[in-house]
């Protein structure tokens, strides 16, 4: 214990410089601490780093770029670091002259205009897709600031822009995103930045729409929140979420909040044109086109507000022929015991999605570089057998004791016939049909008349000069209980065309791949695809025929026909006619004598994607004089 009588003076003069001077340091420390305790709580948190700025892998469930590193330099979602009760959004990952910035946006901003953009690219010819964006213009005073370490800088817009986020190298293909591949970026860019990202061969068609400031605010400060919150987390999907859904999503939001009826889901149309023309008429359809203004890059560097006279790309070519008093439509054949039966459901419900999902997956090949088609197309109806194996074994587990059949058609419809079926509200198919649907009997004179405007698209579209024409698609569905099975058809017209080829061996030298050229519509070659699945199979048998004067049958009554698309043969004579592909050459030992091989069906192993067998008539021939030899 310590003696104060022994204390000399000047320890006890310290001892009491110490408490006092502890008590005063204790004192300011508090008050420090208090201060930036109350900075601290001004803020709500210490600003985070940026998420963004090193590596970000892709997860294992996607089928083709597992593991690898998603492309950071250009793929950034935005990542907020302010206090939601701030008045002010700051957030990073804003770019703009291809740097990124901390971008700080008032949310008492005034959005002087704001529009849907539309960015159209030709996949082949006649088709034509497109990238769909937002884009807010921002008065003057309320532009946004960005920051980065040695610079500020203002710029008067914001667009946001979802879009496949994949690793450095990877172009974007629109069928690898038919399943997980590519992740869903919300981009935030300037508009200038995201013209230095399409060059000049691409128009930034711009689309105002009647939103109040409030409104478009709203709609941006929501768009920014969006691709914050969902991050690099989801999977990109062709047909949904993309682009152009995201975008509907956000617009819709500030429709429901106006108290207007919800809209239905967009989802891009399968045709010539699946997401330009039918996002204007989605702005149309919701009321808020105010009109067209000029293209982006005329804006900003040419300072022209005016919309063009004439549009550079926008014309294209009809894929499905037209069919007077008969559109194309969806018709499902059904038994009258199942059309208000509540038990086949999600029986129907199925079929009905698969038709959005093969023509996804089917059209998609088209904008494959022509080395990886075929094998890329074949992978596509796997994929689409899977779809129809899952739908399989949902049936199969709410099948009751009645064995019953039905049959989805995608064809020319006088619509007059069967009752019109609003498949959202009445089956809960979460997207709009670009196309009216019908329910009607499963009898034999429905059959027929599907068949007879299937043969009357096929005569049209002979009059049309190109290389594919689809015409009609039909799933079948057999529901018995434990052997539920289910066949796809596709069937289209072929053009005739020559590929060079080089296939040598002792026998023969083939040289050409060839579809022979129509000499009237009743030998218009004809294709019709088969894809069939059996609960107990893993993998679908698929097949393709080729039509001998490109009709169909109309012999639907025949059990083994029952809602089956069939290519004619003649009647008692099994030599087909010349409208199917043949693969041309000639004889390795005689170079004088042209070989014929003509291809009527082809069946493929999904397994190993090579054909398994071919149904072919060999011919021969000297100075083309064509002789069968075997068949």
């Amino acid at each position: 214990m310590w003696n104060k009588s022994f204390e000399p003076l000047g320890v006890s003069m310290f001892i009491k410089f110490f408490n006092r001077a502890f008590f005063v340091y204790s004192l300011c420390s508090l008050g420090f601490l208090l201060g930036f305790s109350g900075l601290v709580f001004a803020e709500d948190f210490i600003k985070p780093s940026n998420p963004y700025t090193s590596v970000y892998n892709i997860p294992k469930e996607s089928k083709k770029f597992a593991g690898r590193e998603i492309d950071l330099s250009r793929f950034r979602p935005a990542f907020i670091n302010s206090n939601p009760d701030s008045d002010t959004l700051s957030f990073y990952n804003y770019i703009h002259e291809d740097k990124y910035w901390e971008a700080h946006l008032s949310k008492t901003a005034v959005i002087e205009s704001l529009y849907v953009h539309v960015v159209r690219f030709e996949v082949v010819s006649g088709v034509t897709a497109a990238h769909v964006q937002l884009r807010a213009k921002l008065l003057k005073g309320s532009e946004v600031v960005l920051k980065n370490e040695s610079e500020e800088k203002l710029v008067n817009d914001i667009v946001i822009s979802f879009e496949a986020a994949r690793p450095a190298g990877e172009s974007y293909n629109f069928f690898v995103g038919t399943e997980d591949n590519y992740l869903l970026s919300g981009r935030i860019a300037s508009g200038s930045q995201r013209l230095s990202e399409y060059g000049e061969g691409y128009f930034t068609e711009q689309y105002e729409i009647d939103f109040s400031s409030d409104e478009a605010l709203k709609l941006v400060l929501d768009g920014i929140q969006m691709s914050h919150e969902e991050g690099l987390s989801g999977f990109y999907n062709s047909l949904k979420p993309n682009c152009v859904t995201k975008v509907f999503d956000l617009i819709d939001a500030i429709l429901v909040e106006r108290g207007l009826k919800k809209p239905d889901p967009f989802l891009t149309v399968i045709s010539n044109d699946p997401v330009a023309g039918p996002t204007i008429f989605a702005l149309e359809e919701r009321g808020i086109l105010k009109e067209r203004k000029a293209n982006l890059r005329d804006e900003i560097e040419k300072g022209v507000t005016q919309a063009p006279a004439k549009v550079v790309g926008e014309q294209s070519i009809d894929l499905l022929p037209t069919i007077e008093g008969y559109p194309y439509s969806l018709v499902m054949l059904l038994p009258k015991k199942l059309q208000e039966s509540t038990e086949f459901k999600e029986a129907k419900k199925t079929a009905y999605e698969l038709v959005p999902k093969f023509m996804q997956s089917f059209v998609s090949t088209l904008m494959l570089n022509e080395a990886g088609k075929s094998t890329s197309l074949l992978r596509a109806f796997r994929g689409l057998g899977e779809e129809m194996k899952k739908g399989l074994e949902q049936m199969n587990q709410e099948l009751g004791e009645p064995d019953t059949s039905f049959a989805l058609y995608f064809a020319p419809w006088k619509q007059s016939n069967g009752r019109e079926v609003d498949v959202i509200q009445e089956l809960g198919v979460d997207a709009k049909l670009p196309i009216k649907t019908f329910e009607a009997d499963l009898n034999f004179d429905n059959f027929n008349d599907i068949h007879i405007s299937l043969n009357d698209a096929l005569s049209a579209q002979a009059m049309a000069d190109i290389n594919f024409g689809p015409m009609g698609m039909v799933i079948h569905i057999s529901l018995i209980k434990g052997e539920v099975s289910m066949s796809f058809q596709a069937v289209g017209h072929l053009g005739d065309f020559e590929k060079e080829m080089d296939i040598s061996n002792d026998k023969v030298n083939i040289s050409k791949f060839v579809v022979p050229k129509k000499t009237n519509v009743f030998n218009e070659p004809v294709a019709v695809l088969n894809l069939s699945q059996r609960l107990e199979e893993d993998l679908p048998k698929m097949r393709i025929d080729f039509g001998s004067f490109g009709g169909l049958s109309m012999r639907a009554d025949r059990p083994q026909n029952e809602g089956k698309f069939i290519i004619h043969t003649r009647e008692g004579d099994k030599v087909r006619g010349y409208s199917a592909p043949s693969m041309r050459g000639t004889a390795a030992s005689i170079s004088l004598v042209d070989v014929w091989m003509d291809i009527f069906s082809m069946e493929f192993d999904l397994e190993s994607f090579r054909v398994s067998d071919m149904d072919v008539r060999v011919s021969s021939g000297i100075f083309g004089l064509k002789t069968a030899i075997l068949k």
